[in-house]
């Protein structure tokens, strides 16, 4: 993925999708015992685009199921995470569950960035790491804002 150097949503999608360098570390291939002239263009398909900078682009490509992103080939066969409520959204318990919301929204969190804040980032890749690598699912607009809908 390219974006320019200035651009406000670079460190955004640097955390949501990673970044795949040029080249593998060679310090990293030698400790490894593999050659140090292996690119990842060897075992993977590559493909360098443009990116149009926006909520929707980010969107579209955390949802593409026609590739991985640098993120998700770097989590191959780890394990990670936990989903939200498959359960009926529903705080009507008979004994209630102080955790209910936090389990409930899963991969479902926004977060809110500050141009070059690394709290922002840092938060970002933890609730990422917390609540697993599902693709986001789309909202239901028909719903009150804050409802469990």
């Amino acid at each position: 993925m390219k974006l320019p150097d200035n651009d406000p949503w670079q460190d955004i999608y640097a955390a949501c999708l990673g970044l795949l360098p040029e080249s593998p570390d060679t310090d990293v291939l030698g400790a490894g015992y593999l050659p140090l002239d292996l690119r990842f263009e060897d075992f993977v398909t590559v493909n360098r685009v443009e990116a149009q900078c926006s909520l929707e682009d980010l969107l579209s490509r955390l949802n593409a199921a026609d590739r991985l992103t640098p993120r998700e080939l770097s989590m191959i066969h780890l394990a990670y995470g936990s989903r939200g409520s498959s359960a009926i959204r529903s705080e009507t318990k008979a004994m209630p569950d102080p955790a209910f919301a936090k389990f409930d929204a899963g991969p479902n969190v926004v977060v809110v960035c500050s141009p070059n804040s690394v709290d922002d980032l840092a938060l970002l890749w933890n609730l990422r790491g917390a609540h697993g690598d599902f693709r986001p699912t789309a909202p239901d607009r028909s719903a009150p804002l804050g409802s469990h809908n």
